[in-house]
């Protein structure tokens, strides 16, 4: 295998930046996981033959093939394809939806409608137009947001060897049926109203696997309302690859220097130093007087 002669000259400039900053450069190896989830919705009695095979770690790749050949053929509907790559022990999430918002409580506001309202020949209008019917409208007083589309939350943990990748996971699809109408009754007795609501369909799992490296498997099955006659597949794919990273860490902070021992008990300390007297402090003599 050749190396391109920059090749070198790049790690040593980053050895060199490392240097000038002070800090020090450390190599570890790191397991990087790639999963990919297809969501697809499939006619049963195409889904059927296919079921078996997916589950099979020996067949599930011709199985897949045939899987995308539906989709080009469009007799399947790729509901989502969410795909991630993570470390090994770190959690992943990832999203592709779409925000719901509805109304979760009401307010009744009154309109009051007077007879002459319905009466064509306003020169019939009588003098007093007293209301006689009171019609009650849903008024939104709280709401609340729903997700929906396709998520994909997992935190796998590759073996030692690479061969084994341990799964954590929730996947799941969120869809949105339609609107459905749904009469409240409010006080006083007697009132009713009527307010749209949405109809979901939620397919999940949460559960751990465990794959081989490269290993693509079928690991959920559910049967839809819409569009009839379906089931919904969650097909996973697990690859993991060993790469190596560099590390920057500052140096450990410099030793203090050792303090020299304390005297031994009982006896003086030593004078001063004194560069004039080779060390020490000499007193000086007193002469008495005779």
């Amino acid at each position: 295998m050749k190396i391109h002669p920059i090749l070198p000259a790049l790690g040593l400039l980053v050895s060199c930046m490392s240097c000038e900053r002070g800090l020090l450069t450390e190599q570890r190896s790191v397991w990087e996981v790639h999963l990919d989830l297809q969501v697809v919705s499939v006619p049963e009695e195409l889904a059927m033959p296919l079921v078996d095979n997916l589950r099979d770690a020996r067949r599930s790749e011709g199985a897949y093939k045939d899987v995308q050949k539906l989709l080009v053929e469009k007799r399947a509907i790729l509901v989502g394809w969410p795909s991630v790559t993570t470390k090994s022990g770190q959690r992943a999430v990832v999203e592709q939806i779409e925000e719901i918002r509805y109304a979760t409580e009401y307010q009744a506001a009154a309109t009051a409608i007077a007879p002459s309202a319905l009466l064509v020949d306003q020169a019939a209008k009588p003098e007093s137009s007293k209301p006689d019917a009171v019609t009650f409208e849903p008024f939104p007083a709280s709401f609340e947001t729903r997700n929906s589309g396709v998520s994909f939350e997992v935190e796998p943990v590759v073996a030692a060897d690479g061969e084994m990748i341990e799964l954590s996971m929730v996947p799941q699809d969120v869809r949105l049926l339609g609107w459905s109408t749904a009469t409240i009754e409010k006080n006083p007795p007697g009132m009713k109203l009527s307010v749209n609501q949405p109809r979901f369909q939620t397919n999940k799992l949460n559960t751990s696997m465990t794959f081989r490296n490269g290993e693509r498997r079928l690991i959920g099955l559910f049967k839809v309302a819409e569009p009839a006659g379906h089931v919904e597949m969650f097909i996973l794919r697990v690859d993991a690859v060993k790469r190596r990273i560099a590390i920057e860490q500052m140096p450990p902070p410099p030793s203090a220097p050792a303090k020299a021992p304390p005297a031994p008990s009982g006896l003086a300390p030593a004078p001063p130093a004194d560069a004039t007297s080779g060390g020490h402090i000499v007193p000086e003599k007193r002469e008495e007087n005779p």
